[in-house]
């Protein structure tokens, strides 16, 4: 091991350490660290080094000795270990130290040890006894561990959802990893549709509207939950309809069109939409209003008349695998 890896590295169970001390001779001596990573020293039984760089270990040891030899000047040197731990953090049911066996293998070792169910196996930290760091995809690579290895596991990045309306190619709600950025939310509804208007875009955050323009605010950064209204271009009617439908997309509009031609044009109802909760959006920020299909063939509800540029969203039902 390079000096200045080991002179970075924590002391781990099973470590060989040399202790040098100038006044006295009685503590220079050369030993392994116990499995609890506990240093047998002379005359004072065994003192806890775990997880103390030889540097820290050489000040522990001199405070400990002061009482006895006065002051000294020690120093410790890693020699080297035994392969008989790694220490693993983050999201798993068993954290600490654990035996390292021939052979034993990242994903050997996760499965022993559990990782929590929102652990990013996809991006795990391993710092290898020497110092260096690297990120692994445990889904696709299964590294060796050796002794004196360092693992950190952390959450899954969240997934971010909002909704996409209006004049884009399949309005409905995206779902992106990390940073959400306007550009991203609109590229992943399939990119603004000839129908609509770049120049007029509008963002719905807890209730509260506010414009924005397309390219010059493409990196404008969405949170979760928002909703980004392309508006239509205003010598065209259309209407928008998203959702559990055959071809979700926008439809021509024309006078007096109603809740149920809207549906038809685009396709008509998909197996796995939720008929009883439609939702009818006013790009003009005149508000939102519920409507069940059933309700309204049965006569119970009104058949809404739709203005040009309104948004249908049919919310799809999703089906837990397994179920």
């Amino acid at each position: 091991m390079p000096a200045w890896a080991s002179a970075q590295r924590v002391l781990m169970p099973g470590d060989r350490v040399e202790v040098r001390c100038a006044e006295d001779p009685t503590y220079c001596f050369v030993r392994t660290l116990s499995p609890e990573g506990r240093l047998a020293v002379p005359r004072h039984g065994s003192i806890s080094l775990a997880k103390l760089t030889p540097k820290s270990a050489a000040a522990h040891l001199e405070a400990v000795l002061r009482d006895e030899v006065g002051p000294c000047r020690i120093t410790v040197r890693l020699l080297g270990g035994d392969g008989r731990t790694v220490s693993v953090t983050g999201l798993v049911r068993k954290p600490g130290d654990h035996i390292v066996t021939a052979g034993l293998s990242m994903r050997k070792l996760l499965a022993g040890i559990g990782p929590q169910e929102n652990a990013d196996l996809r991006r795990v930290l391993l710092v290898s006894a020497d110092g260096i760091e690297r990120w692994v995809d445990c889904t696709t690579t299964d590294p060796l561990i050796r002794g004196g290895d360092r693992i950190e596991i952390s959450n899954v990045a969240p997934r971010q959802e909002v909704n996409v309306l209006g004049g884009v190619k399949r309005p409905g709600v995206v779902t992106l990893e990390g940073e959400m950025l306007l550009q991203d939310a609109v590229s992943a509804a399939g990119g603004i549709d000839p129908h609509g208007d770049p120049s007029a875009v509008r963002i719905i955050r807890n209730g509260e509207p506010f414009g924005a323009i397309l390219p010059e605010d493409a990196r404008l950064r969405l949170q979760p939950g928002d909703e980004v209204l392309v508006n239509l271009r205003a010598n065209l009617a259309f209407v928008s309809v998203s959702g559990a439908v055959k071809r979700p997309g926008v439809v021509a509009h024309k006078p007096g069109m109603k809740l149920t031609e809207a549906l038809e044009a685009a396709g008509g109802p998909a197996v796995n939409g939720n008929y009883t909760a439609i939702e009818v959006r006013s790009i003009l920020g005149k508000g939102t209003k519920r409507y069940s299909l059933l309700a309204i063939l049965e006569g119970r509800q009104p058949n809404p008349v739709l203005s040009a540029t309104d948004a249908v969203v049919v919310p799809v039902v999703r089906v837990k695998a397994g179920a």
